[in-house]
């Protein structure tokens, strides 16, 4: 899988997770901008839950391997790896759910994008979904595939504050990044255990089989998009990255042989 789409889709996370916030915080504004916020909250309520649930499960996987992290010592035994690899075994399936949500969403935008009326009421109501609606919409191409080109690169550099705001990955103390310091130590040498040749001394154990299963199938999905980053610094996508999801995305990476 490559490492772009691997960083794209982390780092999707946090502004799927603020995506609900956003839409709640924009039918809130003033009273006669309702019908049409209502319009495009209606519109988008199957996929805003769908991203939802599958935001939710991922946060729960992490908060699992995180765990797992903090019981290390000095080095991990081989039980704590092949739980890790246990409980990671689902992240890449979660990642897979992701691209199919986004396309689901792309498509939905692509639709709403056409109603002219409706999109012209957006644009003097709030410029960011009028033209979060325009970028999702443009990235859907046919039967269930996608491309992210620059354009949509820039409208996340474009709004980072606005999408960042409603989500709390600049929020932590001081304290809270000296230990997410600390566990990224720890992660890093878990994941140092987890070489060639650990897995194959393990190769028939099930979760080793299981993030296998998991990583074929979130190769096989990413077919479905396109990325195209010719001429565009996205190094700046990691600060979307939410805190523990950014430490295990290494992880993720890791492709069967």
């Amino acid at each position: 899988m490559s490492s772009i789409i691997l960083q794209f889709l982390t780092s999707l996370v946090g502004p799927a997770i603020s995506l609900k916030q956003m839409i709640q915080e924009y039918q809130k504004k003033r009273k006669e901008k309702e019908a049409i916020k209502k319009e495009l909250a209606d519109s988008l309520q199957v996929e805003i839950k769908e991203y939802k649930t599958v935001t939710d499960e991922m946060a729960n996987f992490v908060e699992k391997l995180m765990a797992i992290a903090e019981s290390v010592d000095k080095q991990p035994t081989p039980g704590q790896l092949i739980q890790f690899i246990d409980i990671g075994s689902q992240i890449p399936r979660m990642l897979a759910k992701l691209i199919a949500i986004f396309i689901h969403l792309a498509r939905a935008c692509k639709d709403i994008s056409k109603q002219k009326g409706f999109m012209k009421s957006l644009l003097t109501t709030n410029r960011f979904m009028h033209d979060f609606v325009e970028r999702m919409g443009e990235a859907y191409i046919m039967k269930g595939t996608v491309k992210i080109d620059s354009s949509f690169f820039r409208f996340f550099f474009m709004y980072k504050q606005k999408i960042l705001k409603n989500t709390e990955i600049h929020k932590l103390s001081k304290a809270e990044k000296k230990e997410i310091e600390l566990l990224k130590k720890k992660v890093e040498t878990i994941l140092r255990g987890l070489n060639q040749r650990f897995i194959e001394r393990h190769l028939r154990k099930v979760p080793v089989k299981k993030w296998k299963s998991s990583l074929r199938q979130l190769n096989k999905v990413t077919k479905s998009m396109t990325i195209d980053t010719e001429g565009m610094d996205i190094s700046g996508l990691e600060d979307f990255m939410p805190p523990g999801l950014k430490e295990v995305a290494p992880f993720l990476d890791k492709s069967p042989p």
